[in-house]
């Protein structure tokens, strides 16, 4: 298929494009102005495809390919190469949860390492890019995204475009968790329309400062330590990086949860803070760090689960947050205010591992009115 081959056809447009088995290449730009278009399917005959055949598709929310295409396959709606490893395409009206509505965030697959240039063309509805740790490239990936305003790149990026990003009018927050010992040119006059906000870790203000950065944000903001890996808007760092068994069950290691930023949950969310896999590695969470959660506003009440192998939570670890419930079976330790300041906290279950709960650790918050310690305390 050729360049804008389907470009405002004059049969009726249909909604569900599904390619012929002996189509072998798709070109650029091939459903210019095809707005009635909502999925696509890539057989397995095709070996060639432009990563922008797409553009120009204001309604096209889903790609999909052949399980049998040796070179591609899709993976969050979106155009990967096989294997993951590298994205090429997200379409432009991205639906995150097939729902029929405007999404909010987008994640890349924790397996892709490369992302092309205009893999995010033109997307008109993503407001936040998680880039997952593993990527190693970034191209001029964000094009015309006009209601783009955060985009998390991870410690494990060498290499960006000089050009990430144009057009993107609402673009105000860049959070960077880069290795200390490879920090990749991200220039300030890539950014000179928008001038967002650049999240960083603590003493990495002078690799930005030669690259024309002059205003810095805490990535771990509130007085959190550096982490060393980022997902799905919560930050870790590995305490152990040998086998661990508890409660029965053998990890790899060891992890603490170091920041994480609620403003993204969605009414009624829940977080399970159980283990994280980390480079196909599972890691117990056994440590929410001091001021992981503190102050980190947001809209919408949330509780927290699965919190089975924690066991110390640090000072100000929630302060002023909009938590409503959490269950700590083995926690040891309650820092200090803790909990303090939660309007909505109606319920905390703590086990009989619990050893200290330091000193106003649930103040001015109504489970403080209403909870059952266990013995001995």
């Amino acid at each position: 298929c050729g360049l804008e081959t389907f470009r405002t056809t004059q049969v009726v447009q249909p909604s569900t494009l599904v390619f012929s088995g002996g189509v072998t290449g798709i070109g650029s730009s091939v459903f210019q102005q095809c707005n009635s278009i909502v999925a696509v399917t890539i057989p397995a005959s095709v070996s060639d495809v432009m990563p922008d055949f797409a553009s120009g598709c204001e309604s096209l929310k889903h790609i999909y390919v052949d399980k049998d295409n040796p070179n591609y396959e899709a993976y969050n709606y979106s155009l990967y190469t096989k294997g993951q490893k590298e994205l090429l395409a997200v379409p432009q009206g991205y639906d995150e949860k097939n729902s029929g509505t405007a999404a909010v965030t987008y994640s890349t697959s924790e397996k892709c390492e490369i992302i092309h240039d205009k893999a995010f063309n033109q997307v008109a509805n993503i407001i936040e890019v998680n880039i997952k740790y593993g990527c190693k490239k970034v191209g001029f990936a964000f094009y015309d995204c006009p209601k783009l305003v955060l985009i998390e790149i991870p410690s494990s990026v060498e290499t960006f475009s000089s050009s990430l990003y144009a057009k993107c009018p609402v673009l105000d927050h860049l959070f960077v968790n880069l290795n200390q010992n490879k920090i990749p040119a991200i220039n300030k006059k890539t950014f000179i329309d928008n001038n967002p906000y650049l999240y960083i870790q603590d003493g990495l203000e002078s690799s930005f400062k030669s690259m024309g950065w002059t205003d810095f944000l805490d990535y771990n903001q509130y007085g959190t330590e550096s982490a060393d890996y980022y997902y799905d808007h919560i930050s870790y760092t590995i305490k152990l990086n040998k086998p661990v068994t508890v409660n029965g069950r053998v990890y790899d290691g060891s992890a603490k949860v170091v920041h994480g930023r609620m403003r993204n949950l969605i009414k009624g969310d829940t977080y399970v803070l159980d283990h994280i896999t980390i480079n196909d590695k599972d890691y117990v969470i056994d440590e929410i760090s001091d001021r992981a959660f503190a102050g980190i506003g947001i809209d919408y009440r949330f509780s927290i689960l699965g919190c089975d192998n924690v066991q110390r939570v640090g000072n100000w670890a929630f302060y002023n947050q909009r938590i409503t419930s959490i269950e700590l079976p083995h926690a040891t330790y309650i820092g200090q205010e803790a909990f303090a300041e939660c309007p909505y906290l109606n319920e905390v279950k703590l086990g009989d591992d619990v050893k200290e709960i330091m000193h106003s650790a649930f103040k001015n918050s109504p489970v403080a009115n209403d909870m059952f310690l266990p013995v001995g305390l």
